[in-house]
C-alpha cells in the first residue's frame, strides 16, 4: 500500500546530489588540506630546531601519526559518514524490534502509508454505520467525530514522515558541509572548526537513532491495533484511542530528536532559562538590598554625627531631600495632567463610537446602551481573530522548539607536542 513514492523520489534525488558533491569539491578541499599540512609541519620544524632538550624523534612520530589519522579520515569521509548513519539507524531499529530495515527507513513514503493503514478501520466503520444518506444524517455527530479522528491519524503519520525526511537530509547536508571543515584539523590553531563538525555529525546520527526507535515502536503498535480493531463492531472510544496513539507518536517524533541531541552537549540549554531567571532575581534582590542599606546608612549618619561636621552634612542631606521632594511633586502634577487629558480623550472616543452605532431613530442612545451592556461585533471579531493567531503562533512555536537542534560539543583535537 505504498502510493507515496513521490517523497521517496525527492529523498533519493537529494541524496544523489549531496553524495556527488563530495567528488565535486574534493579537489579544492584536498588543496586546502595540503596547504594546512605544510604550514603546520613547517612551524613545528622551526620550533623543533630552535628548542632545547627536545626529543625530535618522538615529536616527529606523534605528528606523523596525527596527520596520518586525519588524512585517512579526510580521504574516506563520505564512506565513514555512511557507516555512521547506517549504524545509528540499525541500532534504533534493533532496539525497537521492528520489521523495518535500514533500507525501508530511507523511504518516508512507507511511514506515510502506515498512516492510511492505521486510519482504514476508522473509515470502514464510518461506511458501516452510514451506508446511506438517511443513516449518515442520523449518525451525523458520530460520523463527523470519526472523520476528524481519521484525518488526525493521517496527519500525524504525515508529520512523522516529513520529520524522517528532514532528519535524513540534515545528516547528509551536515556531512557534506563538514567535509569542507575537516582539513582545518591539520593545523593546531584551526582545530576548533573540525571539532564542531565531528560533534555535529554524531549529534545528527543520534537524532536518526531516536527517530528510528520511534518509527519502529509506532509501526509495531499500530499493526497490533489494526488487527485488533473490528470495523463492524467499533466504538468511538476505540477509534479515539487510535487517534491518541497517533498524536503521541507525532509528539515523540517532534521532541525526541531534540532531547537526544542534548546528549552530546549535556543538555545545557534546558536549564538556561532557569539560570537566567535566578540571576535576574538575585540581581533585583541585591539592588533592593543595596538601596535599603544606603538608606539605613544615611539615617545613621544623620543621627550619629554631631559637632561641627554634622551641621554642614545635615544641611546638605536636607537640601537633597527637599530637592527630591520638589521633583516628585512636579512629576506627580505632570502625570495627573496627562491622566486627566487621557481620561477626557477616552470619554470622547467612547461617546463618538456610541454615536455612530448603526440603527434608526434614537440610535445614539441605544448604541451607547448596547456598547455599555455588551461587546460590539467588531470587538468580538477582533477577539476571535486574536485567539486564532495565538493558537497558530503556539503551534508554530511548539514545532520550532521541538525541531531545533542542540548545541554540539566536539572532541578535543589538540595535537600532541
Amino acid at each position: 500500500m505504498n502510493d507515496f513514492s513521490a517523497i521517496d523520489g525527492f529523498l533519493t534525488t537529494f541524496i544523489t546530489y549531496i553524495d556527488s558533491g563530495f567528488g565535486l569539491i574534493s579537489g579544492d578541499v584536498t588543496s586546502l588540506a595540503a596547504i594546512l599540512i605544510v604550514i603546520d609541519v613547517t612551524i613545528a620544524a622551526l620550533f623543533w630546531a630552535w628548542g632545547q632538550n627536545t626529543d625530535i624523534i618522538q615529536s616527529l612520530v606523534k605528528k606523523t601519526l596525527y596527520v596520518g589519522a586525519f588524512a585517512y579520515l579526510f580521504g574516506n569521509f563520505a564512506m565513514l559518514s555512511t557507516i555512521v548513519f547506517d549504524s545509528f539507524a540499525t541500532l534504533g531499529l534493533n532496539a525497537s524490534a521492528a520489521s523495518f530495515s535500514p533500507a525501508d527507513l530511507m523511504k518516508p513514503g512507507l511511514v506515510a502509508a502506515e498512516g492510511l493503514s492505521a486510519s482504514q478501520p476508522i473509515f470502514d466503520h464510518i461506511g458501516t454505520i452510514a451506508p446511506g444518506p438517511f443513516e449518515f444524517f442520523g449518525n451525523l455527530a458520530e460520523v463527523i467525530l470519526l472523520c476528524l479522528g481519521g484525518i488526525i491519524v493521517i496527519a500525524a503519520f504525515f508529520v512523522l514522515s516529513i520529520q524522517l525526511f528532514v532528519l535524513i537530509i540534515e545528516f547528509k547536508l551536515t556531512t557534506l558541509a563538514g567535509f569542507v571543515l575537516v582539513p582545518f584539523a591539520f593545523w593546531r590553531q584551526t582545530t576548533f572548526l573540525a571539532e564542531r563538525v565531528l560533534g555535529n555529525v554524531i549529534s545528527s546520527g543520534i537524532k536518526v537513532l531516536v527517530i528510528a526507535i520511534v518509527i519502529g515502536i509506532g509501526s509495531t503498535m499500530f499493526e497490533t491495533l489494526r488487527t485488533a480493531l473490528d470495523p463492524d463492531d467499533m466504538t468511538i472510544e476505540q477509534a479515539f484511542a487510535v487517534v491518541l496513539g497517533a498524536l503521541t507518536l507525532m509528539g515523540l517524533a517532534i521532541f525526541c530528536p531534540r532531547i537526544a541531541a542534548g546528549l552530546v552537549s549535556g543538555a545545557r540549554s534546558a536549564a538556561g532559562a532557569t539560570v537566567a531567571a535566578t540571576r535576574a532575581t538575585a540581581n533585583g534582590a541585591a539592588s533592593a538590598g543595596g538601596g535599603l542599606r544606603a538608606a539605613t546608612a544615611l539615617g545613621a549618619m544623620r543621627t550619629g554625627l554631631s559637632g561641627p561636621v554634622a551641621a554642614p552634612l545635615n544641611a546638605a542631606i536636607g537640601l537633597g531631600a527637599s530637592a527630591a521632594g520638589s521633583m516628585r511633586q512636579a512629576g506627580s502634577r505632570v502625570a495627573a495632567h496627562f491622566r486627566n487629558r487621557g481620561g477626557a480623550g477616552q470619554r470622547a472616543v467612547a461617546g463618538a463610537a456610541g454615536a455612530i452605532t448603526p440603527g434608526a431613530g434614537a440610535s445614539s442612545s441605544s448604541g451607547a446602551g448596547q456598547s455599555g451592556s455588551g461587546k460590539p461585533d467588531w470587538a468580538k471579531r477582533f477577539k476571535r481573530s486574536q485567539a486564532l493567531r495565538e493558537g497558530v503562533f503556539v503551534a508554530a512555536h511548539t514545532l520550532n522548539a521541538g525541531d531545533g537542534g542542540g548545541a554540539s560539543e566536539g572532541p578535543n583535537l589538540k595535537q600532541p607536542g
